[in-house]
């Protein structure tokens, strides 16, 4: 008797989540339920990053050291995260270890050489650790004078669900997905799926 393979589609070739097939199918939100390593976090901020990054290449011009030069010092996607944990001290323990530099080097590689030998590149954070914060991606020239040419490109935001009331104003709508990690403590009962094939979907459809 030959044995039956089923083949999870919310599971890539790699075994990472499908964050595309799923992006296509939940409408407005989704609960994904699994173990960590997954990709339930990073493959999501890798989605967004690659999509954010293929807007800023059609809105400036990055062939050139010269036309690099030209642009704005502030620079945004307009295709970005927000990365929610419950409490500010989760927040906080997350930032150190949020932005992989795969996710933004794929990008930076394609940037003229002339440019990468002038500039460092890092990732910042700006605001209060008590408060919403900015993800940046920044290029700085390398050379040490008084004033060095600065470049930053606002990536996303991080904050917690206790600081709901400091997160208010104007709309953002480059926020295209949000995202709201949480960790249950193992005393609950819970076993957790560990890999796609046998993670909880929810989607509101």
């Amino acid at each position: 008797m030959s044995a039956i393979i089923t083949v999870n589609p919310y599971e890539t070739e790699e075994g990472w989540l499908n964050t595309e097939l799923l992006w296509d199918e939940i409408e407005q939100f989704g609960v994904i339920v699994g173990a960590r390593g997954v990709g339930k976090t990073y493959g999501w901020m890798d989605f967004s990053l690659d999509r954010g990054f293929d807007t800023i290449r059609d809105k400036y011009d990055f062939e050139t050291l010269e036309e690099f030069e030209k642009l704005p010092e502030e620079m945004k996607l307009d295709f970005q995260f927000y990365y929610l944990r419950r409490t500010g001290t989760q927040a906080e323990a997350a930032a150190e270890d949020l932005m992989l530099e795969d996710f933004y080097i794929d990008f930076v590689n394609s940037l003229n050489e002339e440019i990468l030998e002038k500039y460092d590149y890092y990732i910042e954070y700006t605001g209060s650790k008590k408060g919403p914060r900015k993800i940046y991606l920044v290029f700085r020239e390398k050379e040490e004078k008084k004033k060095r040419i600065r470049k930053s490109i606002l990536l996303g935001r991080i904050a917690a669900l206790s600081m709901a009331e400091k997160i208010r104003g104007p709309g953002i709508p480059e926020i295209k997905i949000i995202i709201v990690d949480e960790f249950q403590a193992k005393k609950i009962g819970i076993i957790y799926p560990t890999n796609p094939q046998s993670l909880k979907i929810f989607t509101n459809q």
